[in-house]
């Protein structure tokens, strides 16, 4: 008679291992979300805050809703010799974008998982159009810079440009 040993134990091993890739997609998620969202939000200019405020996570589907109307009344100073983080519009608008990355679950890692920006202005400031070319605040953009961050960070953590 023959007798198997530890088939259960192997049986639960197996198990296990058919989510690793869940959990190993879902793990570099959790990293490239959060890191894309700090490194675009940091590098968008703001006065209004509109270009800020706009930037709006979404799963499965782009986000196509008309452009969210600028957070905050205060006056925006003079934004264009201020250095980027310390806009006085930007802490409202950044609250207000952050809240859209929260709301972003990584339970089914599977599904596509989109930013967008329908800001009127979000395409110039992206190419330092404004609020002029000598004066750009993020010359090199947001999102590309970001785009070439990220895939430096996934392939071993690359100093930031």
């Amino acid at each position: 008679m023959l007798e198997m040993t530890g088939l259960d134990k192997f049986l639960k091993g197996l198990e296990a291992a058919k989510s690793l890739p869940d959990n190993l997609i879902r793990m570099k998620l959790n990293f490239a979300l959060p890191f894309v969202h700090q490194e675009i939000t940091s590098k968008t200019p703001v006065w209004s805050g509109q270009a800020l405020r706009n930037w709006v996570w979404s799963v499965s589907q782009p986000n196509t809703s008309s452009a969210k109307e600028a957070l905050g009344t205060m006056d925006p100073g003079p934004t264009n010799s201020m250095a980027l983080g310390t806009e006085p519009r930007r802490a409202v608008n950044q609250a207000a974008t952050d809240e859209s990355l929260a709301a972003i679950s990584t339970r089914n890692p599977y599904k596509q998982f989109w930013l967008t920006n329908n800001s009127p202005d979000i395409i110039d400031l992206e190419y330092g159009k404004l609020p002029t070319p000598a004066s750009s605040r993020s010359p090199r953009g947001m999102v590309r810079v970001t785009v070439q961050n990220l895939l430096l960070a996934l392939e071993g953590g690359a100093k930031k440009r």
